[in-house]
């Protein structure tokens, strides 16, 4: 099973569990010889009697505080460290350095990145008197897909079944329609015949329209369907509106779901689906309107979503830097190379080998012929 048999996508996603389980950690394939895994486990140190065994006699209180608080001390960073191997090896993230600043009553947090330690994903927080030996993670949206390309929600499925994780704090799932087929107004229209309702006898839920105007440019369109402290909250809006990028069409149906089984994960779709009629026939309707698609155009379909994605990140880009990326190519005549080789991160100037540019401004050796308001500013005579 793979993440592109899933239509329904996990947007976001958070959950705890018992740090004990990390004590478990040799017994899983992963971390046995025969998967491949060479490393050795940190050990956990023994907690402090209260009994010296030299003497036979009870400890002093300040001699036993001393103790404890290396106890206390060795024993998280054991956890830290078998976290750590755990996300890395299982899950494909990588856990930042641990700070002493706490989250949500919880007294020490890390931030989680993507594998290869560029991207931020999220957080894992743990330790703290109240909070029962757990540690609890919250993934972003960029979290949810370096975590889905590592693994697969059925897997995970298992992997925090292994953890003793029973109910998420909360997972948010999307449906992307390209159609304009499940738009907004699909959604009012379902509002109307109770379509949002779960289950039979439940209660109409709080409807929201959002439509902000500047002048006459319309600067959203959004649905919300329940309170957002609700257990169930559905937000369908026009997300190429929101990345600003015309002529397509991209609306999102997106529900989150708070205290809601870990078993959501082992079939997504299927959870989606069986949440009200909205989503069972925002779904159905989708799965057999691909059917009848010729091969070439599923596969179409199948990259629209990136593509869309990497559109909006342009966007983003474009809208911070368009002004500084139009000087630099003014001052290199059009050479885009240039360009690229200023403006790119430094693994993508040394991969392409772009470095060139750089080298030359320094040197002083820009030849242009440009007005004399450029040669001024970039001090060319």
């Amino acid at each position: 099973m793979n993440t592109s048999e899933n239509v329904v996508r996990v947007d976001a996603l958070s959950f705890s569990f018992n740090v004990s389980y990390m004590r478990d950690l040799s017994q899983w394939h992963e971390f046995r010889k025969v998967s491949g895994y060479n490393g050795v486990l940190p050990e956990f140190p023994k907690a402090p009697s209260q009994i010296d065994f030299r003497t036979g006699l009870t400890l002093d209180a300040a001699d036993y505080q001393r103790r404890l608080d290396d106890y206390l001390h060795d024993h998280c960073n054991a956890v830290y460290q078998r976290v750590f191997l755990f996300f890395d090896r299982i899950l494909g993230l990588s856990v930042g350095p641990v700070r002493s600043r706490g989250m949500q009553g919880y007294s020490h947090s890390c931030r989680l990145f993507s594998a290869d330690g560029k991207t931020e994903c999220g957080w894992l927080m743990f330790g703290g008197a109240n909070q029962k030996d757990t540690a609890h993670v919250q993934l972003s949206g960029v979290g949810c897909r370096h975590l889905f390309m590592h693994t697969t929600p059925y897997l995970l499925w298992n992997t925090l079944r292994g953890l003793g994780v029973t109910r998420l704090s909360r997972i948010d799932l999307c449906f992307d329609d390209f159609t304009g087929n499940f738009d907004t107004s699909y959604a009012l229209t379902a509002y109307k015949d109770r379509a949002f309702l779960s289950g039979k006898g439940g209660r109409v839920q709080e409807l929201d329209v959002r439509r902000p105007l500047t002048g006459d440019t319309l600067r959203g369109d959004t649905v919300y369907v329940g309170k957002r402290k609700s257990r169930i909250y559905w937000r369908v809006y026009d997300k190429a509106l929101e990345q600003k990028i015309e002529g397509v069409s991209w609306y999102r149906s997106e529900v989150e779901l708070k205290k809601v089984t870990v078993d959501v994960l082992s079939d997504v779709d299927a959870f989606f689906a069986g949440l009200c009629d909205y989503s069972a026939s925002v779904l159905s309707k989708h799965i057999e309107r691909v059917r009848q698609l010729p091969s070439d155009e599923r596969r179409v379909q199948e990259n629209i979503l990136p593509c869309l994605e990497l559109l909006g990140r342009v966007q983003r880009v474009r809208r911070q830097f368009a002004r500084i990326a139009g000087d630099v190519l003014d001052i290199f005549d059009g050479d885009t190379g240039a360009a690229f080789g200023l403006l790119a991160c430094p693994d993508a100037v040394k991969k392409y080998s772009l470095d060139d540019y750089e080298s030359t401004l320094k040197r002083g050796g820009v030849i242009f012929s440009h007005s004399m308001k450029h040669q001024r500013l970039y001090g060319v005579n």
